[in-house]
């Protein structure tokens, strides 16, 4: 995440976030070596612990709700990247309660967000 786009989702109350992929996961696909290491490069998708780290910045400039998306089917699960962000709320001494977290559904309509 940059610091120019991190800058622009300060303020924010709610953000649908990427969470793609788990680092570990991402390196046991079937994926090819060139993609893996696209995905998982400076300009590539975020991980979810990166989402995580990012979701911690944006706490403090008044975020309250967090849609995760863009899992990928490959190297990704919900249950995981859920974990992975309140893991990652939790090591930076943020009650996991702090804001309302939820996963897009890859094939169903998510749930309705209130703002």
């Amino acid at each position: 995440m940059s610091n120019g786009i991190l800058k622009n989702l300060e303020g924010s109350e709610f953000v649908l976030l990427e969470s793609n992929y788990d680092p570990e996961i991402l390196m046991y696909s079937k994926y090819p070596y060139v993609l893996k290491n696209r995905i998982a490069g400076p300009t590539g998708h975020l991980s979810n612990e990166a989402a995580g780290k990012t979701i911690c910045s944006l706490l403090k400039s008044g975020l309250k709700q967090v849609m995760l998306g863009h899992l990928s089917k490959e190297s990704n699960f919900p249950e995981l990247a859920y974990k992975t962000v309140v893991e990652q709320l939790i090591y930076n001494n943020y009650n996991e309660n702090s804001l309302l977290l939820s996963v897009a559904s890859r094939d169903t309509i998510s749930k309705q967000i209130s703002i």
